[in-house]
């Protein structure tokens, strides 16, 4: 793509995203060519939609890889109004269709700045949640136009809900890469495990941490890294109570408004 087909790209996401338009067609020559190209997409959606107050990882499960043919981390952000607290109410407009999948969420401590990353990751971090990410996307069918454009999409965020934030210590190193964890509503029951998540949950914040430098991400002391599904992305429901339980690490609670 040449500079003008980038930016030409970069506004239609950014236009997409701006007034709410959710799974709609790709025209044709918007989607980046490369994945570099996607992040220089991203990077101009961040530019004008941010600011970043969470990152949400995908390709740190054995699914996403497959889905888009790919063996990496991939990441996006979730902006500012995007991440809430539970118990607390998700509005619509910010989701299209609400779906959502369990994630493990770490709370970066300092900012990350160039090639000298620490051996040990956990001196990343300074805290450790329970959430659900809860995916949308300006894109139909993105497994069939591919990873680049989920990647110029943002990664398909839409929010993210936190439960309570812990501080972390030797047992939450134990046990957090085994933790059953699931999301309940009704009679729906889904069930996961933090141990679907490649190389750990702390891994795949490591490995996150190396491309977004890579790729031009400015990564804060505070921001949250939602570090890939623990469970299938499932339907949620509107207007119903959907508890979380991450066993351990605690659970919350909370609805998804159609108004």
């Amino acid at each position: 793509m040449q500079q003008s087909e980038l930016e030409r790209s970069a506004n239609w996401f950014i236009k997409a995203r701006q007034d709410e338009r959710y799974n709609q067609s790709l025209p044709a020559g918007i989607c980046p060519l490369t994945l570099a190209q996607a992040y220089a997409v991203q990077n101009r959606l961040i530019e004008c939609l941010g600011p970043v107050e969470a990152w949400k990882l995908g390709g740190a499960t054995t699914a996403t890889r497959q889905i888009f043919n790919t063996q990496d981390v991939y990441y996006g952000p979730v902006f500012a109004g995007r991440v809430l607290l539970a118990p607390t109410t998700v509005p619509q407009d910010l989701l299209g269709g609400p779906k959502g999948e369990a994630e493990v969420a770490f709370r970066l401590s300092a900012a990350v700045e160039g090639d000298a990353l620490p051996q040990d990751p956990w001196a990343l971090v300074d805290r450790i949640a329970p959430s659900i990410e809860l995916p949308a996307s300006t894109v139909d069918d993105l497994p069939r136009h591919g990873l680049n454009a989920l990647i110029a999409d943002g990664c398909a965020y839409g929010a993210l809900v936190l439960g309570d934030a812990l501080p972390i210590d030797a047992a939450v190193k134990a046990s957090i890469d085994t933790l059953s964890i699931s999301i309940a509503h009704g009679d729906v029951v889904e069930t996961g495990s933090a141990n679907h998540i490649l190389t750990t949950p702390i891994g795949a914040l490591a490995a996150f941490a190396k491309t977004a430098l890579a790729n031009g991400a400015t990564l804060r002391a505070g921001q949250w890294v939602a570090t890939g599904g623990c469970t299938s992305c499932l339907p949620l429901p509107s207007d119903q109570k959907i508890e979380v339980d991450f066993a351990d690490l605690g659970a919350f609670s909370f609805v998804v408004s159609p108004r």
